[in-house]
Order: C-alpha cells, then sequence, then structure tokens
C-alpha cells in the first residue's frame, strides 16, 4: 500500500486506534469496520478502471479486478443479501 495511505484506511493495522467512541457506536448499529472499509473498496472500484485501482491502493491486479467486478454487481443482490441478514 502506498505509505499516504497508510493509516487512512478503515481497516489498517498500521495506526493505533484513537476513535474507539466511533467503532462502539458503529457496533452498536451492527456495522463493522470490515464492513465500511468493503463499502468504501466497491465504491472506489466502481469509479475507476480497475488498473488505475490497483496502482492507487497497492493491491494485485486481479485483486482490483475482483473489486471491480464486484462493484459492476453490486446493487439488488446486496439488498438481497442485507435483507436475509436483518430477518435472522
Amino acid at each position: 500500500m502506498p505509505t499516504c495511505l497508510l493509516g487512512r484506511m478503515p481497516a489498517s493495522r498500521s495506526r493505533r486506534q484513537r476513535t474507539p467512541w466511533l467503532t462502539t457506536r458503529l457496533r452498536k448499529l451492527g456495522i463493522s469496520n470490515r464492513d465500511i472499509r468493503n463499502s468504501a473498496l466497491i465504491d472506489i472500484a466502481s469509479d475507476m478502471p480497475p488498473v488505475v485501482f490497483s496502482k492507487l491502493l497497492g493491491l494485485r491486479q486481479n485483486t482490483a479486478d475482483n473489486w471491480h467486478r464486484e462493484a459492476e454487481g453490486f446493487g439488488a443482490e446486496y439488498a438481497a443479501s442485507l435483507n436475509h441478514q436483518q430477518r435472522r
């Protein structure tokens, strides 16, 4: 990952968590750090070509391709999975 992004991503392990109150509030709402990270990655992947995405975040090309493919299919399937999770 480029050094300019270290500690800037929600799930980064390079920085100690400085806002435990935010994490606590989000967990009470049922939102995990991983959910936030994945949402951000899907949003970025949908806005740019996989090559740019991979170079920007220091990902392997196949990983960027997977995120881009995931972002293309993002929509009704995701909403259905959330609805299913909430019913449990």
